[in-house]
């Protein structure tokens, strides 16, 4: 199934590849969408991870 819009796949694997080995994984996390639920959802996910992470640093509980 394809959907009409810029492939960008080739252009992100050039940029991705000068500064990493393991483009095609990255590439696996790119997310490319409109929808305002999947975005949102996205952003409360990384959120959390990014939140314990730091506070995991700074050797705090949350």
């Amino acid at each position: 199934m394809t959907r009409p819009g810029i492939d960008v796949r080739n252009i992100l694997e050039r940029i991705f590849h000068y500064g990493r080995k393991d483009t095609a994984q990255i590439l696996q996390k790119v997310k490319f969408t409109t929808k305002f639920e999947e975005i949102a959802a996205l952003i409360e996910t990384r959120m959390r991870k990014a939140q314990h992470e730091l506070a995991a640093m700074l050797n705090v509980t949350t």
